[in-house]
């Protein structure tokens, strides 16, 4: 009667070796997929912005269909999922283009519109300021600038919202947009 019972116990034991030989297999395939599937994201967020949004839907498509076609969602969500994550922590990662751009020297004593563009033509970064209310008053509060703190405050003096001009082209997800010397723009 022991010798049944051991016999089954052998068998238990081989199935159970099996089972987790296969698992551990099946984890290996899963992590040298998704390692495979790492640079994508990488080349996504620092290519041009125009070719960016032409991967990204291309990817997450691919990754779908290839998901459905193997019947294991599983991993690919978790690609996916890896995906968003390094494109987002790349969107919101500090020191874009607009960041590290200075203009200066700024007056910190009030002056309008037309005196600063007429006053500083050539010594700062982004020339002139664009609006259809030359005469409005702006102060800044430091001499030298990033350009964002730069359009905030204008925006800030004015009551009015202030656009940089940027080229899709020149940006990427991970450096921001690129921004253009035709100057800054005022708009109610």
């Amino acid at each position: 009667m022991t010798t049944p019972v051991s016999a089954g116990t052998a068998l238990d034991a081989a199935m159970l070796a099996a089972s987790r030989d296969r698992d551990r297999r099946r984890r290996r395939a899963l992590l040298r997929e998704t390692l495979l599937a790492l640079p994508l994201p990488i080349v996504t967020i620092t290519v041009p912005l125009i070719l960016a949004w032409l991967l990204i839907p291309g990817f997450v498509l691919f990754e779908l269909l290839l998901g459905v076609a193997r019947r294991r969602l599983r991993p690919t969500l978790l690609r996916l999922a890896i995906f968003a994550g390094i494109v987002l922590v790349a969107m919101v990662a500090p020191e874009k283009t607009i960041d590290q751009i200075e203009v200066y020297p700024l007056p910190t004593t009030p002056i309008t519109i037309a005196a600063f563009n007429a006053r500083f033509p050539s010594e700062r970064t982004l020339t002139p300021i664009w609006t259809d209310a030359p005469s409005t008053m702006i102060v800044f509060s430091r001499p030298r600038l990033s350009l964002r703190a730069f359009a905030d405050e204008l925006s800030a003096t004015t009551g009015r919202h202030a656009r940089i001009g940027t080229c899709g082209n020149g940006g990427s997800i991970l450096s921001g947009a690129d921004p253009m010397g035709d100057g800054v723009t005022l708009w109610e």
